[in-house]
């Protein structure tokens, strides 16, 4: 696996529209760009530059700075925070999301497995075996691409992943009832929306680290994901993407600048180099630009997702905790 960290001179402020369907394109190269925020990077620049050829390429520069961090090459404050006993969240972070007290729980307490659930929209829970309520548990956030189930997608990215990190996924569906995300003007918030109260309703039920929890998404997921992550950053440790572009959820979905955000949110982005990685790096080079801590990924293949590239993502942004 090869290493890369892109020149500030590439950085690309300009964006376009990324469609949802596979054409080609040339490896876009590897790496993360670090701006400040609260995290901890390798610490590390330079490395050896990939293009081309097969297989996958990823790699970091560190960077980041202020906040809390540990380890790693960032500089700044120590950690806080910690698991929970018995309650609902770990103190201190995670932000805005209302009343997740237990008392709220309406079905299934603590159910280990797959679970369906109804709050908003249909949406499904996977809590692995390894869950202890007496411990707060980090969170994934899963939203499928196009046209797709929460129970489809579930054991084709996150289900083997959440078993052997021991985190929670939560795979809420949208609200046009054909797995197809709305994401245009005042509908497409509606939808995001949606996800949220998907997301707190799961959160009553469960014992979870809110300065833990992942929002993720893979095409359309992805757009929808970009769109939350950054206008309710403060909800979220990181954003992990799987062919997708943060250029068009700014396009359909964004009301407002969502760059950058409230705080500098990380994000990890996986592209295949059949899938036009060149225009969703400019995306990526965009939020590095901004300040973000960015990680990009690339594989040999289209547009598809691969559990080994999602759980790359999740060790990604595994260090960072929401303010």
């Amino acid at each position: 696996m090869n290493r890369v960290a892109i020149p500030s001179v590439l950085l690309v402020a300009s964006i376009v529209s990324l469609g949802t369907g596979c054409s080609g394109g040339s490896n876009a190269g590897s790496g993360w760009v670090g701006g400040s925020g609260n995290g901890n990077g390798g610490g590390s620049s330079g490395g050896t530059s990939s293009s081309g050829g097969s297989g996958s390429s990823s790699g970091a520069t560190g960077g980041s700075s202020g906040g809390s961090s540990s380890g790693g090459g960032s500089s700044g404050g120590s950690s806080s925070g910690g698991s929970s006993s018995g309650g609902n969240s770990s103190g201190g972070g995670g932000t805005g999301w209302g009343d997740i007290s237990r008392s709220k729980c309406t079905a299934s307490p603590d159910a280990v497995g797959t679970t369906s659930r109804m709050a908003t929209t249909h949406y499904v829970t996977y809590v692995p075996a390894s869950y202890d309520k007496s411990t707060a548990t980090p969170v994934v956030v899963a939203l499928h691409g196009d046209g797709d189930t929460p129970e489809n997608f579930l054991p084709w990215d996150w289900q083997a992943n959440a078993d052997t990190r021991g985190f929670i996924v939560v795979l809420p569906d949208s609200t046009t009832g054909d797995g197809q995300w709305d994401e245009n003007g005042d509908r497409g918030v509606a939808d995001g929306n949606a996800v949220i109260d998907d997301v707190v309703d799961a959160f009553q039920c469960y014992t979870v680290d809110l300065k833990k929890v992942i929002i993720a998404g893979f095409s359309m997921g992805g757009m929808m994901s970009y769109y939350l992550g950054l206008s309710q950053a403060d909800k979220w440790r990181g954003i992990a993407i799987q062919e997708s572009g943060y250029e068009a959820a700014s396009m359909y979905l964004g009301t407002s600048p969502l760059i950058p955000s409230a705080w500098l949110i990380p994000v990890s982005h996986t592209a295949g180099l059949q899938d036009n990685p060149d225009q969703q790096q400019k995306g990526v080079q965009a939020l590095a630009a901004a300040g973000h801590p960015t990680f990009w990924h690339t594989f040999d293949g289209g547009h598809t997702v691969r559990p080994q590239d999602a759980l790359t993502e999740y060790d990604d942004l595994s260090s960072y905790t929401a303010p």
